[in-house]
């Protein structure tokens, strides 16, 4: 590798580590203080840069939160895939409702900061609210996905309107993620496992089927797309 494929290769590293940096400072950020209060240069201030960089990088406030929102499925999909990569199908609807619950306290600031950023996208049309619609169809087309899938696979033995379970799914999960986040004494383990057989009766789910785990899963950063097909 000669010095200047170095250099490139030095200073793509640099600029993919000041985006990280920038995304992180936004996600604390937001969780504090909401979108509307929090500035660029807020952002690049917490980031360690200057008040300018988000802007160099991100180009508007609104390129930051469709990279905060995009960090939210990239750490996810790398929670839920650290045990083992689900198989298509219940195992993936599963493992779904599993990760929403199983998070390492450290991972309660993003969700707070996701919790915000719905909530305030609510207030006004515009681009937020258009980012957080395609946040939300990501989540609802994978569900959909797979529920068709066990469905194909004699997986599950009604057959139901996949969008619709897929929309109380997710409004559950984020339902109950918001309750704790002001009550911490809602016992999530027992709302995972309640909301579980809740859905395996609802699709009438065989015993030889169903499946649950006890695990924790850390927080970690990669890259991944909830809504990719196996």
């Amino acid at each position: 590798m000669t010095e200047a494929q170095k250099a490139r290769k030095s200073h793509a590293e640099r600029r993919e580590e000041a985006e990280a940096r920038i995304v992180e400072a936004a996600r604390d950020l937001i969780s504090e203080k909401g979108t509307f209060a929090v500035t660029m240069a807020d952002i690049g201030i917490r980031a360690g840069y200057s008040r300018g960089l988000p802007y160099q990088r991100f180009g508007s406030k609104e390129g930051i939160l469709e990279a905060v929102l995009q960090s939210f499925i990239d750490r996810f999909n790398t929670r839920r895939d650290h045990v083992a990569r689900p198989e298509r199908g219940l195992d993936s609807i599963t493992s779904l409702i599993e990760t929403y619950f199983d998070r390492d306290p450290k991972d309660w600031k993003n969700a707070k900061a996701l919790i915000i950023i719905m909530a305030e996208a609510s207030l006004h049309e515009g681009r937020l609210r258009d980012l957080v619609v395609q946040y939300n169809r990501k989540h609802i087309d994978y569900l959909k996905k797979h529920l068709a899938i066990a469905r194909e696979q004699d997986q599950v033995s009604v057959d139901i309107d996949g969008e619709s379970l897929a929309v109380i799914i997710m409004g559950t999960l984020r339902g109950v993620v918001l309750q704790s986040l002001s009550d911490q004494d809602i016992d999530l383990q027992k709302a995972k496992h309640r909301l579980l057989e809740i859905v395996f009766s609802l699709l009438g789910v065989p015993q030889e089927h169903r499946r649950e785990t006890s695990r924790t899963v850390p927080v970690v950063c990669s890259s991944g797309d909830l809504s990719n097909s196996r």
